[in-house]
């Protein structure tokens, strides 16, 4: 083979050795370069009109056509599920009532500055609330608490509201002047019906989002309650039962 001939060989074994480097090259980054993050997809956001939380919140089992109304002495995020003392219906849970009236004289009890100098934020709350198993009172339930006495740790509902989620009992103040429990029919008196519950995570803010991931949790789904309204009258409705 002459010189030309063995140039052109070894020029093109060259190139072609060349060729082969870099297509191993590209095979090599291919296989080192990471893949890229699948790009995520926004949840869609909640209707946040009124017409598609309560239809979420009736899907929920809340009771959309019965709100109720609490009041509390500064913000809650979520309910105690028993507080610190025996209520005046010898049970402890979360309180709540059908008559927002009813609900601002119960802050009527409390003066407006507390223990610590500070003012009290008193708010009423409109919430809605997952009934369970409800059932209807005419007096209060017997209990070895004395009134007012402080819960001891591990406190259970009485037995006989062992298979109760939602205790309801009638209930009435005076319209004016200190706050004291009446009997039902009293003349001037506020009337309503009480409904004590647990389970923290029956309850809601009727402003909340009702959103189904969240069905179990406790929190009210609001930062802030509404102010508490101006003593107005208020048909008490029949107990249920």
């Amino acid at each position: 083979m002459g010189i030309a001939s063995r140039f052109a060989a070894k020029a093109a074994a060259k190139a072609a050795a060349k060729a082969a480097a870099k297509a191993a090259t590209k095979v090599a980054a291919k296989v080192r370069a990471p893949k890229a993050a699948p790009k995520k997809v926004a949840a869609p956001s909640l209707d946040m009109g009124t017409e598609a939380r309560m239809a979420r919140a009736r899907d929920m089992g809340f009771d959309v056509d019965n709100p109720l109304y609490v009041s509390t002495l500064g913000d809650v995020a979520a309910f105690d599920p028993y507080g610190r003392f025996r209520g005046h219906k010898g049970v402890s849970g979360i309180s709540l009532t059908d008559n927002p009236e009813l609900a601002s004289r119960y802050l009527d009890r409390y003066g407006e500055i507390d223990y610590k100098g500070e003012p009290f934020s008193k708010q009423m709350m409109k919430v809605l609330i997952r009934p369970g198993e409800i059932e209807g009172f005419d007096n209060p339930i017997p209990s070895q608490y004395t009134l007012g006495a402080p819960l001891p740790e591990g406190y259970a509902w009485p037995s006989a509201l062992e298979n109760v989620d939602t205790a309801v009992f009638p209930d009435a103040v005076p319209r004016k002047g200190a706050i004291r429990h009446l009997e039902p029919g009293t003349q001037g008196a506020v009337e309503g019906l009480e409904y004590i519950l647990r389970d923290p995570t029956r309850v809601r803010s009727f402003t909340a989002a009702f959103d189904p991931e969240y069905f179990d949790s406790p929190d009210l789904m609001k930062a802030r309650g509404g102010l508490a309204v101006k003593p107005r009258k208020h048909a008490a409705k029949k107990k249920r039962k």
